[in-house]
């Protein structure tokens, strides 16, 4: 049941200011079908400020990833905003946002890192089922910790100021290709639930090695490479990265290796 036509201003009490002249236009639907609850909330949603992640949030296979990396892997996968608010301490390293997983796995194991860079709301429409209809856990887990250690050496670049600006830019905005270059050396594109006891083992060492750190300095000397080559083509950098162009060369050259 949904009000349409009528808004109280702001303080207003409804119970009060209503009167028997008050009239409330509703639309209501009766249904005991679950699928057509949730495509009439996702068509009809243009009142409350609600994202298209919260729209989704209870997708069978939105609860079905989250039981799963909780039970079966330890992680929190926060598929709410603030769901785990009340975590604190070392745990809250164990929480993996929804949206972050999600771009990460599209950049990595989708090898599209231009599109999740410059399309982040079209995780949740035009490249929801690419990247939930057959994922596995340990991929987004995986993608996710790649993404991190990616997201990290962005934000430690700022600080510093001797480092030539191409190599901060491809840092920060080619934050995404950086991290397909390295799921590509890790897994060699293996991914999936036939492969999911190497990529949960290989994430396993993540957490205690130096494996990411080692593949990062890899990945960022080739995109630095690619992006010289851009350079005279598309002199800004945050247009290179977000041009699926960019992840054409990326991928063309991974494949050579």
């Amino acid at each position: 049941v949904m009000p349409l036509s009528y808004q109280a201003a702001e303080g207003e009490d409804l119970c009060n200011s209503a009167t028997k002249n008050t009239k409330v236009l509703l639309r209501v639907y009766s249904t005991d079908n679950p699928n057509l609850v949730e495509k009439i909330t996702l068509s009809t949603n243009n009142q409350n400020k609600i994202t298209d992640r919260d729209l989704r949030a209870n997708d069978p296979v939105q609860r079905d990833i989250e039981q799963i990396m909780l039970n079966q892997y330890g992680y929190f996968y926060e598929r709410k905003n603030k769901q785990f608010k009340n975590i604190k301490g070392p745990d809250r390293r164990k929480i993996i946002p929804s949206p972050k997983a999600a771009q990460s796995y599209l950049a990595i194991v989708r090898a599209k890192p231009a599109n999740a860079r410059g399309y982040l709301s079209s995780i949740w429409s035009d490249f929801y089922s690419e990247i939930f209809q057959n994922t596995s856990v340990p991929d987004l887990i995986l993608s996710y910790k790649i993404y991190q250690i990616c997201h990290s050496e962005a934000r430690a670049s700022s600080k510093q100021e001797d480092m030539p600006q191409i190599e901060k830019d491809c840092r920060v905005y080619g934050l995404f290709h950086i991290a397909r270059a390295i799921g590509k050396t890790l897994v060699n594109d293996q991914w999936g639930h036939k492969n999911r006891e190497y990529i949960k083992k290989l994430s396993e060492e993540c957490e205690t090695g130096d494996i990411l750190k080692d593949n990062y300095k890899i990945a960022l000397q080739l995109i630095i490479e690619l992006r010289e080559q851009s350079e005279k083509i598309q002199a800004t950098p945050a247009m290179y990265f977000k041009n699926t162009n960019s992840q054409k060369e990326l991928n063309k050259r991974l494949s050579s290796l």
